[in-house]
C-alpha cells in the first residue's frame, strides 16, 4: 500500500509514499484513504497530519495515467470518489494538518484544503495546473479554495494555473505558517497547541466558523448561540478520553493537595443523574460528600462497570476539572 499511518502518541500521520511519481493520488490510493480515515475515526488519536514521502512533493495531482481514455461515467465516478474521501478528511472529528513539503499541485492541494490547517517548507509550490489540460479542478478545488483565500484570488489561481511560491501562500492565508525546521516535528508540536482541548467542543467551533461563511450575520449568531451552548453542556472540561488511559493502566492521578488513590473496583454509591459524561461516552465523573470531612471522587468505567475512587480531605460536592496536560484534578475548596 502506497499510504502508510503511523502514530506519535495521539497523534496520527498519514504519508502518501509514491515519491517516485511525486506521491501522485491514484483511485486506489483514495480508496486506502478511505480506510485509513475510517480506522482514525475510531482510534484514540486526537489529531491527524498528513504529508508526502520523499523531499520533492506533498502531492502532485491525480495520476495523469489514469484519467486517459475514462468515459464520462467513470470520469465523473472519479470525482465524486475524490470528493467523499476528503469531504471525510476535512469532517473528521479532530484537527488535521497538511505538512506540504514539496509540490502540492490539482488534486494535492485539494488534499491539503480538506485539512483544517495546512503548514509548508519555504520551498513548497502550491496550485491548480489542470485549465492547461483543458480540465478544472475536481475534488472539491473549486468550493474550499475560495472559502479559504476569497473568490477573487481563487478564481485568478484556478483559471490562469498559476504557481504560487510558499511565501506568497502563507500571504493570502493559504498557508498558515512557514516552517524552517523539522516539518513533521513542528506539525506535532502544532497539533499539541490543541489536543488537550475537547474534541467535540473543537468540532463546534468548527462548524460555527464553517456556518459564518454561508449565512447571514444574524442567522449565523442564533448558530452560534445554540452551538455554543452545546459546548458548555458537553461539560467536558474533564478530557477523560484523551487522559483515561493514565487513570484506567496505572490506577493512579496525581492530584494537587494530600489524598489517596484507592484503585479500581471500589464500591460507588447509585450514579446521579448530574454525572457528566466523559464526551467518548465511556467514563462518568462525580463526587460525593463523606464522612469525617472526606469526600470522594468517583470514575466509573461504563463497559465494564468498575470504578476508580479517590479520596481526599478538600473534596468538595462540586465536580472537579481536569487540567489540560491531564495531570491534575481541580476542584473548589472552602479548606486551605
Amino acid at each position: 500500500m502506497a499510504i502508510h499511518l503511523s502514530h506519535h502518541d495521539e497523534i496520527a500521520l498519514i504519508t502518501l509514499d509514491r515519491p517516485e511519481a511525486l506521491n501522485a493520488l491514484s483511485f486506489g490510493q483514495l480508496h486506502d484513504l478511505n480506510r485509513i480515515l475510517d480506522s482514525i475515526a475510531d482510534s484514540p488519536a486526537r489529531a491527524l497530519l498528513v504529508t508526502g514521502a520523499g523531499d520533492r512533493a506533498f502531492s502532485a495531482g491525480a495520476d495523469i495515467k489514469e484519467l486517459m481514455g475514462r468515459s464520462l461515467v467513470e470520469q465523473r465516478a472519479g470525482a465524486l470518489l475524490g470528493q467523499s474521501v476528503l469531504a471525510k478528511l476535512d469532517q473528521l472529528s479532530m484537527p488535521s494538518v497538511a505538512l506540504i513539503n514539496g509540490y502540492a499541485f490539482g488534486g494535492g492541494l485539494e488534499l491539503a484544503l480538506a485539512c483544517t490547517f495546512r503548514l509548508a517548507v519555504p520551498s513548497a509550490k502550491l496550485g491548480f495546473p489542470e485549465i492547461k489540460l483543458g480540465l478544472i479542478p475536481g475534488y472539491g478545488g473549486t468550493q474550499r479554495l475560495p472559502r479559504l483565500v476569497g473568490e477573487s484570488r481563487a478564481t485568478e489561481m484556478i483559471l490562469t494555473g498559476r504557481t504560487l511560491d510558499a511565501e506568497e501562500a502563507a500571504r493570502i492565508g493559504l498557508v498558515n505558517r512557514l516552517v524552517d525546521g523539522d516539518l513533521v516535528e513542528t506539525g506535532i508540536a502544532f497539533a499539541r497547541e490543541m489536543t488537550g482541548y475537547s474534541l467535540p467542543v473543537l468540532g463546534l467551533a468548527r462548524d460555527a466558523i464553517r456556518r459564518a461563511l454561508d449565512l447571514p450575520l444574524p442567522e449565523g449568531l442564533k448558530i452560534e448561540a445554540d452551538l455554543s451552548t452545546l459546548a458548555f453542556q458537553t461539560a467536558d472540561i474533564y478530557h477523560v478520553q484523551a487522559f483515561r488511559r493514565r487513570i484506567w493502566e496505572h490506577h493512579q492521578v496525581e492530584i494537587r493537595t494530600r489524598g489517596r488513590v484507592e484503585g479500581d473496583g471500589v464500591g460507588a454509591p447509585p450514579l446521579p443523574f448530574t454525572a457528566p459524561f466523559g464526551f467518548d461516552g465511556r467514563w462518568l465523573v462525580w463526587s460525593v460528600a463523606g464522612a469525617n470531612s472526606f469526600n470522594r471522587l468517583y470514575l466509573y468505567r461504563v463497559e465494564t462497570g468498575a470504578t476508580l475512587a479517590l479520596t481526599s480531605d478538600r473534596f468538595n460536592s462540586t465536580s472537579p476539572a481536569w487540567s489540560r496536560d491531564g495531570k491534575w484534578l481541580y476542584f473548589l475548596s472552602d479548606r486551605t
